[in-house]
């Protein structure tokens, strides 16, 4: 006659576990993908209204201090996290490297201007420093940054 030893316990399997929520969340980038696209996406919403509306409409209405503070936050924490996961990342290649940590640098780099005027200066007349064919400049930039980080895979992930 067999014995049960384990008194209704679970066995424990080494290695089969399923990761602690912070383990996927470190494996997925902490999300660095999907902020910086949001990002974005929330920039070419912004730089598109800006050629139908003009500036002045803009800063009134849309680009708003407050606006810029809350874009802040998101565009610091992609910045952050995309650092911090730059180890984690599959590249294909020294082309592909370039083009993220060229995506990368832009999100990041524009951070400290965002900072200085939105949060520090409580304005966003900067705006009107860039001509409007840096906005339209910008757009393919803008899909090319999504499409980069849209096809980002990390290493230990399997999608």
């Amino acid at each position: 006659m067999a014995t049960r030893t384990d008194l209704g316990t679970s066995p424990t399997i080494v290695g089969n576990q399923p990761d602690s929520w912070f383990e996927s969340f470190r494996r997925q980038g902490f999300y660095a993908r999907q902020v910086a696209i949001v990002t974005i996406l929330a920039g070419i919403y912004l730089h598109i209204t800006r050629v139908f509306l003009g500036d002045d409409l803009v800063l009134r209405y849309v680009f708003t201090p407050l606006f810029d503070q809350v874009l802040t936050l998101p565009m610091l924490y992609a910045g952050v996290a995309g650092f911090l996961t730059w180890r984690q990342i599959q590249f294909h290649g020294t082309a592909h490297k370039i083009a993220y940590g060229l995506a990368w640098f832009y999100i990041a780099g524009s951070v400290p201007l965002h900072i200085w005027n939105a949060y520090l200066n409580n304005s966003t007349e900067y705006l009107r420093a860039f001509p409007m064919w840096w906005t339209i400049v910008l757009f393919p930039v803008y899909a090319g940054i999504v499409v980069v980080m849209w096809r980002l895979r990390y290493k230990q992930s399997a999608g």
